[in-house]
């Protein structure tokens, strides 16, 4: 599972999945740098701005995960990503 994640909110996201899934996911998170030139990186504006015209920090996530006939695993997750407002 890969999404994004506001920066503040990276480190308690990653220590949850942890203690929720015991321990039993693999998780990374890769920082999104800002452009050097932002005019010319339009495409990324929705990754790097909220509604109000605020510029935000984001991190990208990566989960990975052993799943299973019944996919517990992944209910689980989802509804952490949700509760963190995380774009999957």
């Amino acid at each position: 599972m890969a999404g994004v994640i506001d920066k503040a909110d990276a480190l308690r996201f990653k220590r949850i999945l942890f203690r929720v899934t015991r321990g039993m996911t693999w998780t990374t998170l890769i920082d999104i740098e800002r452009p050097a030139n932002m005019r010319e990186r339009e495409d990324l504006s929705h990754l790097l701005e909220s509604s109000e015209g605020q510029t935000l920090n984001k991190t990208v996530f990566l989960i990975v995960y052993q799943g299973g006939a019944y996919e517990m695993m992944k209910n689980k997750l989802n509804k952490i990503c949700d509760s963190f407002g995380a774009s999957k």
